[in-house]
């Protein structure tokens, strides 16, 4: 089974937005945020790879101290992947420029969000942050 690393970027906007692409990888509306797998002989830290994915995803740099949002455990055996997937959230400067493959993107909440057809590990996030929006609108 192969062994991966994911790292995924929540990027919140000054709206509390997040963003969200949709790649053209030949799944039909499938919805993510940008991040990528880590090869085994990267030489760049977790954080500097998701830096440096995040630019040449969204040509947006994010903050300089991400914090982890998710720490997740997916097994794929028909796939043969174990990927170990971290998730972190960040605050963004720059303009938006997505890269050629990407072919839609959007900016939303999280509640909002979870309409969006995505991965199931995403949707856990999604509905964790969700949940914490509604309890902060209620405080």
């Amino acid at each position: 089974m192969k062994l991966q690393v994911g790292v995924k970027a929540l990027i919140q906007n000054d709206k509390g937005q997040f963003l969200f692409l949709k790649r053209d990888s030949g799944e039909a509306d499938i919805w993510d945020v940008p991040g990528s797998h880590l090869d085994s002989d990267e030489e760049l830290t977790l954080i500097e790879f998701l830096t440096e994915t995040v630019r040449k995803q969204t040509n947006l740099q994010i903050s300089d101290n991400p914090g982890m949002a998710a720490t997740q455990d997916i097994v794929d055996r028909k796939a043969g992947v174990h990927e170990i997937r971290l998730t972190y959230e960040a605050g963004m400067s720059g303009v938006l420029k997505t890269a050629k493959d990407i072919v839609a993107f959007k900016w939303l909440h999280a509640d909002k969000a979870l309409n969006l057809k995505t991965d199931p590990y995403l949707q856990a996030v999604l509905q964790h942050f969700a949940a914490t929006e509604q309890a902060r609108i209620k405080q």
